[in-house]
C-alpha cells in the first residue's frame, strides 16, 4: 500500500507518525537525509517481530529538493561471507588413501567439502524481503510518499539486511542506506488450550 500526500504551500505533508498507516505498534524511526538527492526518508520497524510471521517497515520519503523526483527503493540481502560452489574439492587423505582401483570415481562429497559447508551453515538467508523493489514518484518538490518493505524472517535472534538501495530513475544516481532499523526476532510464545 503507498500513499503520495502533497500541500498547496510546498511544505511536506504529515511526517513519520502521522500518516495514515501510523500504528502504536510501530516503534524504531531510523531518519536518513539524503543531500545530493535532495531527499529525505525515515523507515519505521514494528515492535514486535516473530519467526515465519511477515512484517513491514513502514517507508515514509519527502522530496525536498526544488525537481520532480522519480525513486526506486530496493532492498539489497545480506552477503554471504564465501560461496561453497568457489570450494574445489580435493580428495582428502582418508578418502583416497585405501582407494587403488583406477575405475572407481571420486567422492561426489568428501570430508573436506563436508567440513566446509557445515562451517559455512551460519550463512544461510534469514530473513527474506517479499517486496524486493519499491516505485515511487514522480514526487514533485514538497511532496510525499509513505509505502512498506515487507519481510518474512526465518530464524529467531537479531537478523539483518546489507542496505536498502534508493536510486533516482531519471538521472540514475544511487545511494546505499546502511543505517536500518534493528531486525530482531522472536519465537512466537506457545499457549496451552
Amino acid at each position: 500500500m503507498a500513499h503520495v500526500f502533497s500541500n498547496e504551500t510546498g511544505t511536506p505533508g504529515p511526517g513519520p507518525g502521522q500518516g495514515p498507516n501510523s500504528e502504536s505498534s510501530q516503534s524504531p524511526e531510523q531518519a536518513i537525509a539524503i543531500g545530493h538527492l535532495g531527499v529525505s526518508m525515515t523507515l519505521t520497524a514494528p515492535r514486535d517481530i516473530f519467526v515465519g510471521e511477515p512484517f513491514c517497515w513502514d517507508i515514509f520519503v519527502v522530496n525536498r529538493s526544488n525537481v520532480p523526483r522519480k525513486l526506486a527503493v530496493a532492498v539489497i540481502p545480506k552477503r554471504k561471507k564465501g560461496d561453497l560452489r568457489a570450494h574445489l574439492s580435493k580428495s582428502s587423505y582418508s578418502s583416497s588413501a585405501g582407494r587403488k582401483d583406477p575405475k572407481t570415481a571420486e567422492a561426489v562429497v568428501d570430508e573436506n567439502l563436508l567440513y566446509t559447508m557445515q562451517r559455512n551453515v551460519n550463512d544461510a538467508v534469514n530473513i527474506v524481503s517479499l517486496i524486493n523493489d519499491l516505485k515511487i514518484g514522480p514526487l514533485v518538490p514538497g511532496s510525499c510518499f509513505n509505502g512498506e518493505l515487507k519481510f518474512l524472517p526465518l530464524a529467531k535472534g537479531v537478523l539483518q539486511v546489507e542496505a536498502v538501495r534508493v536510486i533516482e530513475a531519471i538521472t540514475n544516481e544511487s545511494i546505499d542506506v546502511r543505517e536500518l532499523p534493528e531486525i530482531i526476532a522472536n519465537e512466537r510464545a506457545m499457549t496451552k488450550d
